[in-house]
């Protein structure tokens, strides 16, 4: 069986999947979370609540399939991420990954 991984991500882009291209063959199933777009809430109030609630989901996927780890894109996603798993008592690693291009591949 393989392990599930839950990866929260603001890249919008289904095919923007790279982690997976890399270590999907090693027994490990990865489930994508992804930011809704910015409304014009978030522009008036520059509040991104498209990152708390992806977080909320990514933390609530993670409980219901029993996953390892979630994998988030940037240090603001795994901070959210670490209060909801507070929140719910859940006791998983979080590994905030980050990258710098000026323009995606």
């Amino acid at each position: 069986m393989l392990s599930p991984i839950v990866i929260c991500t603001e890249i919008e882009n289904c095919e923007w999947r790279w982690i997976e291209n890399r270590l999907g063959n090693i027994g490990i199933r990865f489930e994508f979370v992804r930011c809704a777009s910015r409304n014009s809430i978030e522009r008036f109030t520059r509040f991104n609540f498209a990152r708390l609630w992806a977080s909320f989901k990514a933390v609530q996927l993670s409980r219901r399939l029993g996953a390892t780890a979630i994998v988030t894109h940037g240090p603001t996603l795994a901070a959210w991420c670490g209060l909801f798993s507070l929140i719910f008592r859940q006791k998983i690693p979080i590994i905030a990954h980050s990258f710098n291009f000026p323009d995606l591949p």
